[in-house]
């Protein structure tokens, strides 16, 4: 049994399939304990301390103003939690073997381009406001607990031109729904809802993206000063 049928588990891949992909999201308790660990503290600072170069720093959807070439010291990491900023380390898979191993893994699941997203973020804050993505997103809790909110995104998937701030002002869907994460939980979110996250207590989670070939999803590439979420966000693997 492969990782992502162990982490759906006692849920098979063909109900995962015809009841969940691309339509609604759903979740798990417990099933993804096998990575419990994988991303923590000592593991972000170990990527740090190796100068990966695709680390930012955020709060509430807004990127840390010192932080422009993608690296953060453990300096910083350590001082900027404190005032509530989440580390954001994109592509982690390219940063740290534990993260190559998952990407693997889903890649040999879903046979598309995967990248890995990891998120440390101090209890009370958020990293991101309302945003989406534009992969299918599995999110593992590895550390803490987090709470997710979730709503459908009624302009998905004919988003082109718009950034997500416009979109979010047009939303015309108010019902929510939360989900909270433990450690060894699990959560899958469609490409285009809307969500947000909370940290209930110092969080750690991975979130592995999987990009499906719907060229309506994929919109053109934003520079961070356009649209700052859209750039820290998982837009196209690879």
């Amino acid at each position: 049994m492969n990782l992502f049928d162990q982490i759906i588990s006692p849920m098979t891949v063909n109900t995962f399939t015809a009841d969940y992909l691309f339509k609604k999201p759903c979740s798990g308790q417990g099933s993804a304990a096998m990575l419990r660990g994988k991303f923590s503290w000592q593991v972000a600072c170990e990527i740090l301390d190796n100068n990966y170069d695709n680390c930012w720093l955020a709060r509430k959807g807004h990127l840390h103003a010192d932080i422009q070439r993608g690296t953060v010291s453990v300096k910083q990491f350590c001082e900027e939690q404190i005032q509530g900023y989440s580390l954001v380390i994109r592509k982690a898979e390219k940063a740290h073997t534990n993260f190559a191993e998952i990407a693997g893994e889903f890649s040999d699941s879903f046979d598309r381009p995967i990248d890995v997203q990891l998120y440390a973020t101090p209890a009370a804050h958020e990293g991101f406001g309302w945003h989406f993505d534009y992969e299918e997103v599995f999110i593992i809790q590895s550390v803490g607990v987090k709470e997710f909110t979730i709503r459908r995104n009624s302009s998905w998937p004919e988003i082109q031109g718009k950034t997500q701030q416009d979109l979010w002002c047009e939303e015309r869907f108010i019902h929510e729904f939360q989900c909270t994460l433990k450690a060894g939980d699990w959560l899958y979110i469609p490409a285009g809802w809307w969500h947000k996250a909370t940290a209930l207590t110092p969080s750690y989670h991975i979130s592995v993206g999987v990009l499906f070939n719907d060229i309506r999803a994929v919109p053109h590439q934003p520079t961070m000063k356009e649209d700052p979420i859209s750039v820290l966000l998982p837009v196209v693997a690879g």
